[in-house]
């Protein structure tokens, strides 16, 4: 480490180093005394001069060998000749290739390297690095040929090695049977080619000079003549080359999502100023991506008109096809800038995404023949023509009888089409059979058929995962890592894999590797191709590190796993508050004391470096890139989301890591809004392709206590219909409120019961039919809402009538208020589906590729956001202001009048007495009031649903809002004294047809 200055006291690393053992794995025969007494130098060398606690010393007055004491060693005088002694003169020094000059020139601060000892060439100023010499020639003869004990000793300062970390002092994990590896040779593949036609070079050879930039022909004419052209490339025309095509040079980069993808590109230089956008040149390229993921696509466009119309505007359109099957992906545009210049140059990057485009948006003329779309690099929308039209509108026919049926004709040119072809298909007008040779690719690979030129065969092999190489044949080793035990709230899984190039077991000559990966639901383990040469490895989920591999010796399709006791602490978790605060060139001299009192430590780190304790308890420390590896290239990821590379081999697999409340492959879903509903809640606990019995803890509590509720509805139904069935019950709009409410409960338990096990079942079972699945996402959840907000107002405005009870006291109109009941019941049930039909409206299922899973959803505009927002709200508040107002009211009103009436009494007398007469008024609005809180809560507070250990307390939650539905009895029957007393005279009038049946 560099030294720093701090508080003006200068640190290095060789600064308070009481706490660090002087024999470690960084100071073990590197060549300098660190102990007193030298023994982390003992037993380093083959050879040994002098004894244990002595130092092999060779005298600067008469050159003779002796065996200096310890105490004499590291003095600050030096002994020796080359200041053997005293080596931290010469340590401060540059390192090279690991090493630093060791050798102390007399009276001089100069220090040489080895290979300058005994070369017959003085380096120091008294010539001491020679004079000792004899008939010895140099260090690295000495190596080879030996030397006498005096060269020998001041031959191994000359070069001091630096201090390397090492695998041979820790211990292995998993503990794994020893198995020799055998390094195969690669087997040599023969790509046979195809048959070369033989030329015949001409007599002149002075025209292939005359022809620039171009290829040089021979054409025979009718008299039997020869004469030579010249072929000239699309830059260049003339008789001989000899004139440059005004152009625009094009260079394209793609970055693919789909590793195994194969993609057209259609390149076309376009003339923008009139409604035919006329195509003046194009060009087509291929891509696959197991081929092409790294290369630079290159092309010249020219112009229609030689020269070009300086006047007009231009651009260079992009537009990419997928050709398994055929489908249209996406376009680009990009204008041609300075059309004043002959020659223009354009460099751009595509990513390329797995799926269609789905971001329609209004056009500014009308598409005729197509559809409105939208480019992919700007904000700007387009008319995509359908086959067999052209132009802005689409509304300009074009011939596509050129094209073979079953491919794709995008435009015209020349009076000729221009083609996309299938897998199987190739040449301009696809009319060409392509196939693969019979058990072309090995292992399974499959074999495509790529015609564009870019080589002879054509064919690619795309291999399964655990197979590379030109034809499949090179298998890859297998590296499996499994979870037990461990919370997994976040789906990103980094693998940090150190593999040792050069089979030495130094971590800083290692090569590091992070593999990202992103865990489906319920994944516990994964498997990865790694090298052979595989060292180390430690993997990071929910920003907790866990050592899961590490070996001194190579190991093939390794099988290891992950627990919570392998779990590396940060050193925010062993040090104290103190030594945290510490700089870091102080605070690491304290790490040996971690690994020596935490005697079950495996490893931790810092903000730079991961450490692993060694066999004796030493830190061993090394340099540790904590970032993970993020896309290099914007892709397809939405909604803020951070793009992830799964590796870096190429072509390189991505995928998104979403932020909060954002789910999908892409992050294109939102899952919070106003409260949640079940498909939100259980979206991370239910199992597909699994029993009731193997589910979640969770859901099956919530699958009792949905049947709970469902029997307490049932139950509290039956009852408060009886009771409100009698005519003596609904002598005022009361009455015909909890009667129409008990109708509504049991509808509302029904609905939440048959949408639980509904979407059990469907998320259970995968193959449940598509329009099963859109026909429950788009109405289920619809109708739930109405029915528990009608039963929510229903309550509502028995508060309110009671209000008017108790304010207008002697005036009130019994028969007023049980016409104005029925209109509003009849009213609220047509506005409040109507305040939330856009719900079905936007509701649609979505396919999510990486979990293979349909997931309901629900894509608003950001005006219909805003829109459900105000509505959700008004639903919950105004029941429960309702409700909350009908209880302050009636207890502080009639408080009021009392006093005033009987003065006698205290305000506080007035109250308890006013609640003790209207005691079943107050009751009931004060319990909705409470069974209303937590749903508003949920409403107000929620964030999302973000691990399967999170849904607990949300399911809770979403339960309680429909607590108020089983207890229309409870809360408006029992504290009621004349209710209870229709009730009684409803059960005693059953008892007789009870009793004869």
């Amino acid at each position: 480490m560099s030294p720093v200055i701090i508080d003006g006291q200068n640190y290095t690393d060789e600064s308070e180093c009481e706490k660090w053992p002087c024999n470690n794995i960084y100071t073990r025969c590197d060549g300098f005394w660190s102990c007193p007494s030298g023994e982390d130098e003992d037993n380093c060398t083959e050879r040994q001069i002098c004894s244990s606690g002595f130092l092999a010393c060779v005298s600067p007055y008469n050159y003779t060998l002796t065996c200096l004491p310890a105490d004499q060693v590291n003095d600050n005088h030096i002994d020796c000749l080359g200041a053997a002694d005293e080596l931290q003169y010469c340590r401060s020094g540059v390192w090279e290739y690991g090493y630093y000059p060791g050798f102390h020139c007399w009276n001089d601060s100069k220090c040489i390297k080895r290979n300058l000892l005994c070369d017959n060439d003085p380096d120091c100023s008294f010539e001491d690095d020679e004079v000792f010499c004899g008939e010895d020639t140099s260090c690295s003869q000495c190596d080879s040929y030996g030397c006498s004990n005096v060269t020998e000793a001041l031959c191994r300062i000359g070069t001091l090695s630096k201090a390397s970390a090492s695998l041979e002092t820790l211990p292995v994990y998993p503990l794994l049977s020893r198995k020799t590896i055998q390094y195969a040779n690669q087997p040599q593949i023969e790509l046979h080619s195809l048959t070369k036609y033989i030329t015949k070079e001409p007599h002149d050879h002075t025209w292939p000079w005359r022809c620039n930039h171009g290829l040089y022909v021979t054409v025979w004419s009718g008299d039997n003549s020869l004469k030579y052209k010249c072929f000239c490339p699309p830059h260049y025309y003339g008789d001989l080359c000899q004139y440059q095509n005004q152009r625009v040079s094009f260079t394209m980069k793609v970055n693919t999502i789909n590793r195994y993808g194969i993609h057209a590109m259609i390149i076309t230089l376009i003339d923008d100023d009139d409604d035919r956008q006329q195509i003046n040149s194009y060009h087509q390229f291929i891509s696959t991506s197991t081929r092409d993921c790294d290369r630079v696509y290159n092309t010249y466009l020219t112009y229609l008109s030689r020269p070009k119309n300086t006047s007009a505007n231009y651009s260079v359109r992009v537009d990419v096809f997928d050709k398994t099957p055929i489908r249209y992906i996406g376009s680009w545009h990009f204008p041609v800038p300075f059309s004043f210049l002959p020659n223009n140059r354009m460099a751009v990057l595509l990513s390329i995404s797995d799926h269609p485009p789905s971001n329609i948006i209004k056009c500014s003329v009308t598409c005729h023949n197509g559809k409105s779309m939208k480019y992919v690099n700007k904000e700007t929308g387009f008319c995509q023509c359908h086959m067999g039209w052209s132009g802005v509108g689409c509304d300009i026919p074009i011939r596509c009888s050129d094209c073979s049926s079953d491919s794709l004709c995008v435009g015209m040119i020349h009076n000729r089409s221009i083609c996309v072809c299938p897998p199987n298909k190739g040449g301009p007008r696809c009319l060409i059979t392509l196939s693969c040779p019979e058990n072309y690719c090995d292992n399974n690979g499959s074999c495509l058929v790529v015609d564009d030129g870019i080589n002879e065969l054509g064919f690619v092999c795309v291999c399964s995962e655990n197979f590379n190489g030109a034809l499949c044949e090179i298998e890859k080793p297998i590296f499996e890592i499994s979870f037990h035990n461990i919370k997994v709230s976040s789906p990103i899984l980094s693998i940090y894999i150190f593999t040792d190039i050069a089979t030495t077991a130094d971590f800083d000559k290692m090569e590091l590797t992070v593999v990202s990966r992103n865990l489906k639901m319920f994944e516990r383990t994964v498997s990865l191709n790694t090298p052979q040469t595989l060292r180390a490895v430690f993997a990071k989920i929910d920003n907790s590190y866990y050592l899961a591999y590490l070996q001194r010796h190579d190991q093939v399709n390794v099988s290891t796993s992950i627990d919570s006791s392998q779990r590396c602490l940060s050193i925010d978790e062993v040090l104290n508050s103190e030594l945290r605060v510490l700089p870091k060139i102080r605070r690491m001299k304290y790490y040996h004391v971690i690994c020596q009192t935490k005697l079950h430590l495996l490893c931790f780190f810092d903000e730079s470096h991961m450490c692993l304790c060694t066999l004796e308890r030493h830190a061993f420390c090394f340099k540790f890139e904590h970032n993970t590896s993020e896309c290099r290239y914007t892709t397809h990821c939405q909604n803020n989301a951070k793009c992830m590379e799964e590796g870096t081999e190429c072509p390189v697999t991505t995928f998104c890591s979403c932020i909060d409340c954002y789910f999908g492959d892409q992050c294109q879903f939102y899952a919070k809004g106003v409260g949640l509903t079940l498909d939100d809640i259980f979206r991370y606990d239910i199992r597909p392709n699994a029993t009731m019995h193997e589910q979640s803890s969770v859901i099956k509590w919530y699958a009792a206590f949905t049947m709970i509720i469902l029997v307490a509805g049932l139950i509290n139904s039956f009852l408060s219909f009886i009771t409100f069935r009698i005519p003596e019950s609904r002598l005022i709009g009361c009455g015909i409120y909890l009667l129409a409410s008990s109708i509504t409960s049991l509808l509302t338990v029904s609905m939440l019961t048959f949408k639980f096990w509904f979407h059990i079942i469907t998320q259970i079972n995968p193959l449940t039919n598509v329009s099963t699945l859109r026909s429950g996402c788009q109405s289920l959840e619809f109708l739930l809402k109405v029915c528990l907000y009608m039963d929510n107002w229903l309550n509502a405005c028995v508060a309110l009538e009671r209000f008017m009870t108790v304010y207008t006291g002697v005036r009130f109109d019994k028969l007023l208020s049980k016409r104005s009941a029925r209109w509003v019941i009849i009213i609220l049930a047509l506005l409040i589906p109507i305040s939330i039909i856009h719900e079905p409206l936007y509701r649609n299922l979505a396919e999510d590729k990486h979990e293979q899973r349909l997931w309901c959803v629900i894509l608003y505009s950001p005006s219909v956001h805003t829109y459900n927002t105000i509505i959700s709200f008004f639903h919950f508040l105004c029941p429960f202001c309702a409700n909350l107002f009908s209880a302050v009211f009636i207890i502080f009103h009639g408080a009021r009048q009392r006093a005033r009436l009987e003065p006698r009494l205290t305000y506080r007398q007035h109250l308890s007495k006013q609640f003790a007469q209207h005691k079943h008024l107050i009751i009931s609005s004060i319990l909705l009031v409470i069974l209303s809180i937590p749903r508003l809560i949920i409403s107000f507070l929620s964030g999302c649903v973000k691990a399967s250990h999170n849904s607990p307390l949300y399911a809770a939650g979403y339960l309680v809002s429909f607590v108020p539905s089983v207890s229309v009895f409870i809360v408006f029957v029992l504290p009621s004294e004349f209710y209870m007393k229709q009730f009684k005279k409803a059960i005693s009038s059953c008892q007789p047809a009870i009793l004869r049946r």
